[in-house]
């Protein structure tokens, strides 16, 4: 995660700590430049606790302060997991963060890099375009039956666009191909306004809450909405 973030972008500062109970280093987070955009940018490299959560939300709260769009990476491991009680801490967080990012007046990109465990990406990030790197899946074939790939999600609208990132190449080719997609969609988000921006953003959730989370899925990749 930290080594596409620093391939990706010019320039990154990490910021550390929720202000309130401390650190989750599950959760990298800080201010980064990108040609000629200042934003914020987000990682999420496990299954973060509450603390990561509020750490997220003191980002999102900086990048709406100071106008800055909002990058959120995320690679999550399927077996990534926490006790049930710090998941339900974690729950109650990720509602907040979402209804904060859902009113956000600044563009939120998505950038799916690695495995995520079924809706997970989407719930931590209610964003206007969601990218997902080729050959990434929302979970391992070998604990999942219903392993969704790349071009799975992008069918079902979940996702808006695919990264072929080359078939052998090493992380900076990755990441200068994840670069130019990310630039691409800031070009294209700066252009819409604020207030059409959000609107899109709420009819988009609204999509993806009532079509694909309640997806029925077939063992190996068939599926079909319900």
């Amino acid at each position: 995660m930290a080594g596409y973030i620093d391939l990706i972008f010019d320039t990154f500062l990490e910021l550390h700590g929720d202000r309130k109970s401390g650190d989750d280093r599950v959760v990298i987070g800080g201010l980064a430049r990108l040609d000629e955009y200042k934003v914020v940018v987000i990682g999420y490299q496990e299954a973060p606790g509450p603390k990561g959560y509020r750490k997220c939300l003191r980002l999102i709260r900086l990048a709406e302060a100071f106008n800055k769009p909002v990058i959120v990476f995320i690679d999550i491991p399927a077996a990534s997991s926490l006790p049930a009680l710090e998941q339900q801490q974690a729950s109650e967080a990720v509602a907040r963060n979402l209804e904060e990012m859902s009113c956000l007046m600044t563009p939120i990109i998505g950038v799916i890099i690695g495995e995520f465990s079924g809706i997970a990406a989407i719930d931590m990030c209610a964003a206007d375009s969601f990218l997902m790197l080729n050959g990434t899946s929302t979970g391992s074939a070998d604990t999942a039956p219903s392993c969704l790939k790349a071009e799975d999600l992008l069918d079902l609208n979940v996702i808006d666009r695919m990264v072929r990132g080359p078939s052998k190449g090493d992380s900076e080719s990755v990441a200068n191909m994840l670069r130019e997609a990310i630039l691409e969609e800031l070009h294209r988000l700066n252009q819409i306004h604020p207030e059409a921006l959000l609107q899109q953003r709420l009819r988009r959730l609204q999509h993806l809450f009532l079509n694909f989370r309640t997806a029925n899925f077939t063992s190996g990749n068939g599926y079909r909405i319900l």
